[in-house]
């Protein structure tokens, strides 16, 4: 049996559960009462409770066992983050073509026009005619 195997045997037992949660609160305690953390607590208060069970359990084992299984790894919150990570995706590859470069011609804008029909007449004294009545 590995490691990781125990742990997870380990932590299936309330009891062990109940150590490592009053073990996390005194972590807690002792920092403080950060909070954020308690993740964090949790896996340091595991550490510290599981790993001599660990070891004392692989210890048993028989030299054939023993060789064969992992040693106990501290969890961490990035190696649970890692485990978590979804599996990589390989991107299509993409065929990029160049293309010749265009001159491009400044045009400029077409000049207002403005119709002479819509413009009221004019008198001599340069008042409209309409004004002038």
């Amino acid at each position: 049996m590995n490691a990781q195997t125990l742990r997870q045997e380990l932590l299936k037992d309330e009891a062990i559960r109940d150590q490592v949660a009053h073990r996390a609160f005194q972590i807690f305690k002792q920092n403080g009462y950060v909070l954020g953390r308690d993740f964090e607590n949790w896996l340091q208060a595991e550490n510290e409770i599981l790993t001599p069970m660990i070891e004392a359990e692989l210890a048993k084992q028989t030299p054939v066992e023993a060789a064969s299984a992992e040693a106990p790894k501290k969890t961490t919150k990035k190696a649970v983050a890692k485990k978590a990570e979804a599996p990589k995706v390989e991107a299509p590859k993409v065929e990029v073509k160049t293309v010749e470069p265009v001159e491009v011609k400044a045009v400029e804008p077409a000049k207002k026009t403005t119709t002479k029909s819509a413009a009221k007449p004019k008198t001599k004294g340069g008042k409209n005619a309409e004004s002038t009545k």
